[in-house]
């Protein structure tokens, strides 16, 4: 049995056994929910893959104030606060918890599906052919389409 977690602020938890059951991601005001659900992971004795968080800058440009030349700045990525933080979130869990899980790059995931740089709709497009039996609860959910292949990538590689 294996759990795929896309840890993002939409993120979403897949637990994949002979009845699949997928969780959207709790939110803050919900934390309680995420850890009854990983004491549940832990009960069943699946093993955890959950897609590493990998910052980094990101560069654009902008006009000098005082001497309007256009000059480049660096700034964080989009969305990168939650995510790093339900991460460590998960990941305080998890360890505490003694739930043995795996940290996979979302580069080598997506690779190994032959996924990198095709964007979500690819990822729920392979999702539904891999589990037509899920096609409802995909439905066009990216999060939960790679919470599901981040799983199956454990499954096969893991």
């Amino acid at each position: 049995m294996f759990v795929g977690i896309d840890p993002g602020k939409k993120g979403a938890i897949a637990i994949m056994t002979e009845e699949p059951t997928i969780f959207k991601m709790p939110q803050e005001e919900n934390r309680e929910d995420l850890v009854s659900i990983l004491k549940n992971i832990k009960d069943i004795g699946a093993k955890v893959i959950i897609e590493k968080q990998i910052t980094k800058q990101m560069i654009g440009k902008k006009p000098c104030p005082r001497c309007k030349t256009i000059i480049p700045y660096r700034y964080p990525q989009k969305g990168v606060h939650t995510s790093l933080t339900n991460y460590g979130i998960i990941i305080g869990i998890m360890i505490s918890l003694e739930i043995p899980f795996e940290e996979v790059d979302g580069t080598k995931w997506k690779k190994y599906f032959k996924l990198e740089k095709k964007g979500k709709p690819a990822s729920i497009k392979l999702a539904k052919q891999f589990f037509p039996e899920l096609i409802k609860t995909i439905k066009s959910d990216d999060n939960i389409a790679e919470a599901i292949l981040l799983a199956e990538y454990g499954r096969r590689c893991c």
